[in-house]
């Protein structure tokens, strides 16, 4: 079942939840900025010099709160950096829209423009809204004489829930600026532009009339149905799991643990912060992976806590569970005791 919402303008627009994809060959994400609780990554994709860079962070607010943020279009100018003019185009639903951003660059540089068409869907049985936000021409806004139009823009954007207070959200982009700046120049232009987008948003959900317009928004009704719903949350967990870990049957083990998936729903947020930042750099879906197998096997054994940290600091199951490459004719129960011995035996060696 889908169902879908809108949110709007500027030049990035979004509400979602989704696991991102990219058709073309890419290396694996390098830390950029980490700073004010927001983490940029950017890396290469084949074909082009211009890097795809994702920043992530945790606002202090709730999922519907930052939707009104993000559908109050004039108001990008206030938060969204070098925003200077932003309006509606045209709007097809509530699902779909074409947004005008003219964008101030210091000179010498020319000041940009763009034309963007931006989509946005849900999948209740994922949990997560998808916005898809590409350059388009339209004929309310032809070319102008001073500017330069950005013509290559590609971007998707996604909140995800944490807990009732918080929201992870998680932004990635490859933007192309046209015209003669240096490619270094764009690349150290976009990496600021993630972390300033981020850190302008955190600001604007403070302010009240968001907080109000978010409490009798249709948005909350979806998400406080989806969180009453056991089953709902299952999905949203599996499919949050799946998006970074290969092993299937791990990720079903931690699915069917009943005090997992309370944590999950219920909890401070730990969990779901470790596995939004698991989608950006190697060593935070490891942390997330960790901290996982402990909630597990301390729910589920009598170990000691020395021996299950012993265990989740093995880097060759940890390694297996992330890529999918452990012995699948075992049992979980006999990987965990293949693990001790060889902990044991690495231990009494040295």
């Amino acid at each position: 079942m889908k169902k879908s919402l809108t949110v709007g303008g500027g030049l990035i627009v979004a509400l979602c939840m989704f696991v991102y994809g990219n058709c073309f060959a890419a290396s694996d994400w390098q830390p950029e900025i980490k700073k004010n609780g927001i983490d940029a990554y950017s890396r290469t994709i084949e074909g082009t010099d211009i890097l795809e860079i994702r920043a992530i962070t945790v606002v202090p607010a709730r999922m519907e709160v930052i939707a009104e943020v993000l559908r109050d279009i004039p108001a990008n100018t206030e938060w969204r950096p070098k925003c200077v003019e932003c309006r509606l185009l045209e709007l097809y639903d509530r699902n779909s829209m074409t947004t005008y951003t003219k964008i101030d660059l210091p000179w010498p540089v020319s000041d940009r423009d763009v034309v963007i068409k931006a989509d946005t869907s849900i999948n209740l049985n994922t949990g997560r809204v998808v916005v898809k936000l590409v350059s388009v021409d339209h004929p309310n806004a032809p070319e102008p004489n001073g500017n330069v139009r950005i013509k290559d823009f590609y971007s998707q954007y996604y909140l995800e829930y944490i807990n009732r207070e918080q929201t992870g959200i998680i932004f990635t982009t490859r933007v192309n600026p046209a015209g003669r700046i240096p490619t270094f120049l764009v690349n150290l232009f976009n990496k600021r532009f993630a972390y300033e987008e981020m850190l302008g948003l955190v600001e604007m959900v403070k302010k009240k009339k968001y907080i109000e317009a978010g409490k009798v928004s249709e948005d909350r009704v979806t998400i406080e149905n989806l969180l009453q719903d056991d089953a709902k949350v299952r999905r949203v967990f599996k499919a949050r799991l799946e998006s970074f870990i290969k092993d299937q049957s791990f990720v079903q083990l931690l699915t069917n643990d009943e005090k997992v998936l309370k944590t999950f729903g219920q909890g401070s947020g730990e969990i779901e912060k470790l596995i939004l930042y698991g989608m950006g750099l190697r060593e935070s879906k490891v942390e997330a992976v960790q901290k996982l197998l402990s909630v597990h096997l301390k729910n589920n054994t009598e170990y000691k806590e020395s021996l299950i940290n012993l265990i989740v600091e093995d880097n060759m199951l940890i390694t297996e569970i992330l890529d999918g490459r452990r012995t699948q004719t075992k049992s979980f129960d006999d990987i965990i005791q293949d693990t001790i011995k060889r902990k044991i035996a690495f231990r009494s060696n040295k």
